[in-house]
């Protein structure tokens, strides 16, 4: 193992609660109801990709821009001043740093976002690159941008582990060949959780877990 690539919201930080209801707001702020299935269809998406989508299905008058500079004001405060991260997450990043491995940051936020938040919590020093869909304009409905962080850090797929706390992410990191880690948030519910565990090499419940991991590497190396 040479590698961690890792998710930011909702497994490096704790950032998810804001997601839920971002889109679905916006368009009742417009006088629309949205679908109950609009989460889960633009949930592998970069907002880029999420604000064409409900332009498209919703008809709406105004521009992708239009929503992306609405979501972005919302999101800006909670990112750069409140979101938290994950306990433990940076004991994490340490000890995986200490034994070689390096760690990279892997999200489908803005760049402008997550650096903030990460530097803001302590967890920008320990990481040796982010990678961000949004600026490359990829999602993670399939393993391009996982796949991309590799290649531009030397490394081939086998050579890494991802971790995930997103079913369709982890599973499309797994097919192109990533070895696979499941972080689980009680965010995405027990059915969800129990998928995304079932398709997973380790599960992680906590980032105790995954210290626990890299005691057991540690003693193989």
């Amino acid at each position: 193992m040479k590698a961690f690539f890792i998710d930011c919201d909702g497994t490096l930080c704790d950032t998810l609660s804001i997601w839920r209801h971002l889109a679905e707001d916006d368009l009742r702020a417009r006088g629309i109801s949205p679908r109950a299935d609009l989460n889960a269809a633009i949930a592998s998406y970069n907002l880029h990709q999420a604000a064409a989508y409900i332009k498209d299905t919703y008809a709406l008058a105004c521009g992708t821009e239009d929503l992306l500079t609405a979501w972005e004001a919302r999101l800006e405060d909670f990112y750069r001043y409140e979101a938290p991260a994950k306990a433990g997450a940076g004991a994490f990043l340490k000890e995986a740093r200490a034994l070689g491995i390096a760690c990279y940051c892997v999200s489908l936020t803005p760049e402008g976002l997550i650096r903030p938040l990460l530097r803001r919590v302590g967890l920008m020093d320990d990481l040796d690159a982010v990678f961000s869909g949004h600026e490359l304009d990829l999602g993670k409905d399939s393993p391009a941008l996982y796949t991309y962080a590799a290649s531009q850090v030397g490394l081939r797929p086998a050579d890494g582990v991802v971790i995930e706390d997103s079913h369709f992410a982890l599973q499309a990191a797994a097919a192109a060949g990533f070895h696979c880690w499941a972080f689980l948030d009680d965010f995405h519910g027990s059915d969800h959780n129990r998928a995304l565990a079932g398709d997973a090499d380790a599960i992680l419940q906590s980032w105790q877990d995954g210290l626990d991991r890299l005691a057991c590497l540690n003693e193989d190396l």
